[in-house]
């Protein structure tokens, strides 16, 4: 039997502060990042060139760096695949992000089929193992630079709800809460921060704020000012969402989304609710509402169970469960 070290190099487009946070674990023996990633993940206002050329230059740092044999952990499939193109074998990659039959999980399946995946969803993780890859589930945690909870009771009778992000968002569902939020006159104020901004749209005491562009800072404050956040997912048979419930909650402020296969790992009768699908999620919003846990209640459940410290050790455990599997096979 064949066997290899188990120390592993991290691939990552993050910036050099987050990255340190793998530099101190066990058994990693060093982490590969740029100088000037791009934190949005675009280059010319492009996602494509972002992930591309950001992935292409980490690879290319790697492969003059790292010896062949050594496995590497990537942060994103996007750096295995351009390792993959250049000549590296021992691959494993966090995350897929990807439908089967889709033309990325296509290009996945030709060009990096034995990549071990480290996946947040068991949805992916199955998928992935049913075309004959090896692929592990780990629940997704992280830690923003978001501002710290709030302390001290919810301030006021107005109930705040924030829809943010984009990846597999139900457009039709917001549009149909932003109405009903109007035509109900009540106090309630919605704050939709999905790039479709800025308008404001007013009817009695309800208000519908629409906002641009956010940096990471900003919608962390949206966040955190919210009563309740709410996840409108459209089905669509990978993982998403899971930065936004992780957010929200460090932040302090529970959860309402809309249930999907992706996110079924997820759900908690107390802070990270499920709505089922096909019914107007206003009236389980203000339910809710009126039954919320504190916003320090929220932050420490986040801290349990989602924290960016948990999540690096999992992935790391993971990434040597899989690796031992593999040379005990060779």
């Amino acid at each position: 039997m064949r066997t290899r070290s188990e120390r592993i190099v991290v691939v990552t487009t993050a910036p050099a502060d987050r990255a340190s946070e793998w530099s101190g674990q066990q058994g990693v023996e060093r982490v590969v990042t740029l100088r000037n990633p791009s934190l949005s993940g675009r280059r010319f206002g492009k996602l494509a060139l972002g992930l591309g050329m950001d992935a292409l230059a980490l690879a290319l740092k790697t492969r003059l760096r790292v010896a062949s044999r050594t496995m590497v952990l990537t942060t994103n499939p996007w750096i295995a695949v351009s390792l993959r193109f250049l000549g590296h074998r021992n691959l494993v990659s966090l995350g897929i992000f990807a439908t089967p039959g889709s033309r990325t999980w296509t290009l996945f399946r030709r060009v990096i089929p034995h990549c071990s995946m480290i996946v947040m969803s068991t949805l992916e993780r199955d998928n992935w193992r049913a075309e004959g890859g090896t692929a592990a589930y780990v629940r997704y945690g992280n830690s923003f630079p978001y501002p710290p909870p709030a302390s001290g009771p919810r301030p006021g009778s107005t109930v705040r709800i924030f829809i943010g992000g984009s990846s597999d968002r139900d457009h039709a569902l917001i549009d149909r809460i932003a109405a009903e939020v109007l035509d109900s006159g009540a106090d309630i104020h919605l704050t939709i921060a999905v790039g479709d901004g800025p308008t404001t749209q007013r009817s009695g005491q309800a208000e519908v704020r629409r906002l641009a562009t956010l940096s990471q800072e900003e919608f962390g404050e949206e966040l955190r000012n919210a009563t309740v956040s709410f996840l409108p997912l459209e089905q669509s048979g990978r993982s998403a969402g899971h930065m936004f419930i992780v957010g929200s909650l460090q932040v302090g402020t529970p959860v309402l989304y809309t249930e999907t296969e992706g996110m079924r790992e997820y759900g908690d009768a107390l802070f990270c609710r499920p709505i089922p699908r096909g019914v107007s999620p206003l009236k389980y919003l203000l339910e809710g509402a009126a039954s919320l846990p504190s916003a320090h209640d929220t932050h420490q459940f986040w801290r349990a169970n989602f924290s960016r410290k948990s999540f690096v050790e999992a992935v790391l455990d993971a990434s040597r469960a899989m690796s031992a599997l593999k040379n005990a096979d060779d």
